[in-house]
């Protein structure tokens, strides 16, 4: 019933290739990595820093990085979840 490979093709048109779900997948991670990372720099330096909190853009600098924040961590894992073979495995191991 679950195929060990992620559906590639709606029907019979290929949508993705195998390849370009990898690199995908590889950039989603990256990219989910070094947001979670330079967000939470950008918040720390931001509420840290005295001086910087005078600024009237420190709130909106602030919002915006705590924003990118939470869609790096919960979104781009779960795009970059979506076409591994593992997680495709698990997910019809959970419905049968």
């Amino acid at each position: 019933m679950c195929d060990e490979k992620p559906p590639y093709e709606i029907g019979s048109q290929p949508y993705i290739d195998e390849t370009s779900s990898e690199i995908a997948t590889w950039a989603a991670s990256i990219c989910a990595a070094l947001g979670m990372v330079g967000n939470a720099l950008t918040v720390a330096v931001l509420v840290g820093h005295p001086g910087l909190r005078r600024h009237s853009t420190a709130p909106f600098l602030t919002s915006l990085a705590v924003s990118d924040f939470i869609f790096s961590t919960f979104n781009l894992p779960l795009l970059a979840a979506r076409y591994v073979p593992t997680v495709v495995k698990l997910t019809c191991g959970l419905s049968s």
